[in-house]
This record gives structure tokens, sequence and C-alpha cells, in this order.
């Protein structure tokens, strides 16, 4: 086994670079091929107003979704991606960068890692290669030839398949294959290099190790509380014996634990803000959830567990400790019921950790011929799964539906066509300049709002706007929030005189526009109400009788802005 201490060979260096250099390319590759789909799914959206508002408001921002509420969510990742995006390529491909830096930082990063626990040159490849192609690798075996998707569709659906192996067994529909999650928008892939640097360093000793331990933590727990948290929990662990020497041993930890903390905190403040007080009904779940956890953590690693077992035996005994607390903590948190079903990432986690002992048994056997045959047959196994995956992900195809397809000033920026029917030039220049407390209200079906990017959460308009939302249709940043019925009813009864009904052909109960009107500015009082109709809609009389005044109309919409309540009634 190489040695930490000695300086390493220009193999060593070069490498896990080439490794994630490759794997870089083939994000780059994909995210080129299919346009705007893959640089949107399926929270592009999502994450680019998110990145807007904390630029517009500082770290602790307004829910963009839900105004006069504070967003519960980190922030670093979304401001990275706009931030970059803002160099000129959008926000879209801000993201998509920063996926490609993922993808190369993750080679280096897991080479760490693995040298900590004692796996030699070739170990550590086959762990890389084992990672990439081993979760979820035998998957395209079982799944039928005669797929009924339409080519260019969400990969999603795509291939669900490879994670229904029978109808009374299935997994999570998001563990289809390991490269997914460095192409979608998503703040797990970039965290995951900077985690396992981190886990890395944490088995060192030295005083600097233990200093860019707490950078790497804490820029981790930034982009990602999850693994970060996952992080730390190990770091815990690793350091029970400094611990234990009490007020030294607390000294000696107190620099990386400060450091994590400072990097880390400025951009968790918004998870402390205070919640709305209430019950939520309509906290959202994934819909293709599959079997549960055990199917999660076995299904996908069909291959990786009876490889990983065997190969835990081929690692220096006195390495092993530190893996079996991760391979223990990734699989007892993938039974955590957590929104949206997101404990799916644990199982992804354990798959990259268990990568590590797969890497150390093909290392041994590589020695021989039979073994360098075995290695290259389980290699040539899974390549059909990468492949299905490389091929459903570079050819989707959002077509015309796109809304937001191009790039002005660094910023998204609606397509042309739509412009005429869903959000004229006059109706986006007013927006702008509403007064900056200003409140949208939309409603809930506006053209080209909802399906407007097939896969991609949020109102579509939202990335474009510079004010936020009455409400949203039910999506991650605001399904838990206890008054989101109570705004959706109000909302949609606006133009429709009853409550809102998430399929637009099913009854429901009357609520008066009026009613409707005046609950919208009472839960509000103090900010004015910008709404926009269809300029001949009856709702227009009760906002001119409301106070409110004509501020931009263009083909068919109109823009008024209602003045807030509390003025009102002062008058």
């Amino acid at each position: 086994m190489e040695s930490l201490i000695a300086t390493p060979s220009l193999r060593d260096r070069i490498a896990p670079w080439i490794e994630g250099g490759l794997l870089a390319i083939i994000v780059m590759v994909v995210v080129s091929l299919s346009g705007d789909a893959v640089r949107t799914s399926y929270h592009g959206y999502l994450h680019t107003s998110l990145g807007e508002a904390v630029l517009r408001d500082g770290l602790l921002p307004e829910n963009p979704y839900h105004a006069g509420t504070p967003l519960h969510y980190y922030t670093l990742y979304p401001t990275l991606g706009v931030l970059l995006g803002k160099l000129g390529g959008g926000p879209l491909w801000g993201f998509a960068i920063l996926n490609m830096f993922a993808a190369m930082l993750m080679g280096p990063a897991l080479d760490a890692f693995a040298k900590r626990l004692g796996l030699g040159f070739a170990a550590r490849r086959f762990a890389f290669f084992s990672m990439v192609l081993g979760f979820n690798g035998l998957a395209s075996w079982w799944v039928s030839s005669d797929n009924p998707m339409v080519e260019g569709a969400s990969p999603l659906l795509v291939l669900l398949d490879l994670t229904q192996p029978m109808t009374e067994l299935s997994w999570d529909g998001r563990l289809q294959a390991f490269l997914p999650k460095f192409l979608n928008v998503s703040s797990f892939a970039l965290s995951l290099p900077f985690a396992f640097f981190a886990l890395a360093d944490n088995l060192a000793t030295g005083k600097k190790e233990m200093l860019r331990m707490g950078v790497l933590l804490g820029i981790t727990m930034a982009l990602n509380p999850l693994v970060g948290g996952f992080v730390a929990i190990l770091v815990v662990l690793e350091k029970l014996s400094l611990l234990r020497e009490g007020l030294e041993g607390v000294k000696k930890l107190l620099p990386a634990v400060a450091v994590a903390l400072l990097i880390s905190v400025p951009f968790l403040l918004p998870l402390f803000a205070a919640s709305p007080e209430g019950e939520t009904t309509m906290a959202g779940s994934f819909p293709f959830v599959g079997s549960g956890a055990w199917a999660n953590l076995l299904g996908p690693m069909l291959l990786l567990w009876p490889l990983g077992i065997w190969g835990l035996f081929k690692m220096p005994k006195a390495k092993r400790p530190p893996l079996y607390f991760a391979l223990g903590l990734a699989a007892l948190f993938s039974f955590l019921s957590l929104p949206w079903s997101n404990e799916y990432k644990f199982p992804r986690m354990e798959g990259i950790l268990l990568a590590l002992p797969v890497g150390a048994l093909l290392g041994s056997l590589w020695k021989s011929l039979p073994g360098k045959l075995a290695g290259l047959i389980l290699g040539l196994l899974c390549l059909p799964t990468f492949l299905q995956t490389f091929d459903a992900y570079s050819k989707w195809d959002l077509g015309e539906s796109n809304l937001l397809n191009h790039v002005e000033d660094g910023r998204l920026a609606v397509r042309a066509e739509a412009l005429i029917g869903t959000w004229p030039a006059n109706l986006a220049a007013a927006e702008k300049a509403l007064p900056s407390d200003a409140v949208l209200v939309f409603h809930p079906w506006h053209p080209g709002l909802r399906g407007s990017a097939l896969g991609a959460q949020g109102n579509a308009l939202m990335p474009v706007l510079s004010h936020s939302l009455f409400v949203d249709a039910p999506q991650i940043h605001n399904a838990s929030l206890p008054d989101l019925r109570e705004r959706l009813d109000a909302s949609f009864a606006l133009w429709q005189g009853r409550r809102w009904v998430k399929n637009e052909q099913k009854p429901s109960d009357p609520y008066d526009s009026n009613q409707a009107l005046h609950s919208i500015r009472l839960k509000l009082a103090k900010r004015p109400i910008a709404v926009i109709t269809l300029n001949n809609h009856p709702a227009v009389q009760l906002l001119a009788a409301a106070g409110g005044s004509l501020v931009a109309e263009e083909n068919g919409l109109a823009l008024w802005l209602v003045p807030p309540l509390e003025a009102t009634d002062e008058n």
C-alpha cells in the first residue's frame, strides 16, 4: 500500500484527475446535447429563483414563492449558480458548470479517502469505476426492450423500469444510476467531493489536516446540510478519542469547528428562521418511492454488496472501522422520513462507499489473468445501464415547451413566441417597475406557467420576475406551509369563484370572488397586490372597486396594482 507520508508519484497525482476529468467530459457532453432539458431538470427554475432572491434580499430572503414568509432553505448553491450565470451564460449553464466541477473533483476526492483507508493504486482506480458503473449496474438486464416511452421524454420516466425488476419489488425511481445526480440541478452532487475530501482529512492527525477538514466540512454543510450533517457525525465519531482528553482535546478541535461554523452558518441562516405556526395538509412526496428503504439499499447495489463485503477482507484490518461507521450511518439515514422522500440520497451515499471495498477486491484480483477477466466481465455487465442512462439524458428534448429558452444579460428570458400570450413586454417592464414590496398574484393556470418545462417545478416565470408570488402550486418550497391551501383557494376563487383543485375539470366548493380578493389583501395587509389577469375578466371590476389601478396591458393581458389594505382603511 502506498504511504500517505511519502511524496506521491506522478501517476498517483495524475490518475484521479484523469478519472474526474473523464466524468466531467461525460457530463458536459450530455448537458450540451440535450440543451435546456437537462440543464433545467428538475429544480433549475426553483434554484434560479432562490439565487435571485438572495441577491435581491440578502442571506435571509423572503420566500419568492410565498410572500410574507421567510425562505427555509440553504442558499450557497443557488447563489453560486446564479452568480456564475451572470458571467454571460445564464443560471442554467451556471448550475451545469457546477456539476462539471463536481464531477471533476469526484476523482481526486474519492482517491484521497481511499488512500486513507489503505487502498493501493489499482484498487483506487477500480473504486472510482465501481462507483460510476456499479450503482444499479445490472438493471438494464431486466428492462424490457419494448419501452413505450417516446424518445425525448423525461429520463425519469424513460428509465423507470431500471428501478422496477418485478411487480412486488421496486426502489425509488430516482435511484436509476450514478450519473443522473451529476446532470440534474442539485446541491447534492457538488457537496460530494468536499464531503470525501473532508472525510479523508478527518482520518489524518496533523493540525494542518484538521483545520483543512474544518474548511471542507463547512463548505459541505453550506452546500447541502444533509450531506454536511452526515459528514459531521462521522467527524465526531472519529474524534471521540480527542474529546476524551477533556479541555486539551476540545482546544485541538476548536479551530476546525470554528472555521466550519464560520463558513456554513451564513448560508444556513434561513433554516433557523421562525416557521409559520399551524399544521400543513399539503406536504408533498415523490410518486415513485418503491418498496421502501430496504429495497433502496439492496436493489441498486445488487452487485456492490456481495463484492463489497468480500472486498472488506482485502482491506487492512486497522483501516476498516471508519468505513464501517460510514456504511452503517448511511444505511441508518436511509430509513429517515424526509420531505419529498429525500432520504433516497443516502442509498446513493451507500453506493459510493461500497465502491471502495469493491475496488479493494478488484485491485487484488487484477494481479492474475482470471482476475483481469472477472473485472472486465463485471465492467461489461454494467456498461449497458450506463449507456442507456447517457442515451436517455442526451436525447431529452423540451422542444417548444420551454418557456425560458434564452439568456439576456446573464438572466433567463422568455422565448419570443411566449411574449405574446404569456408575458408581453409591457407587462414585463411594468412588473420590474412595481414598488419593491409588491406581491404578485397570477391565475394558477396562467398560460405557460404549469408544465412549461416538462418536470421543472415551480412557476416557470418566477426566475424572470422581480417580486415574490402570493402563492404557487404545491412544490418543495411551499408545500409544508400551513396556509398554502388558504392562499390557493383565494387565488383560484378570484377568477373562478370556487376553491382550488389540482385538476381543473374537477368540481370544488364555491368561494365568492370578492371575498377571495379581500382574503388575499388581508393576508398581506401592508403590501400592495399586483394582479396579472385577462383584461376582459370580471375580476377586473373587483380590482377597480378595491381602489386598484391599471398599470399595463398588452395582448389581452393586464397588470393591476391594488393598494395595501391598511392604507385603504386609513383613507
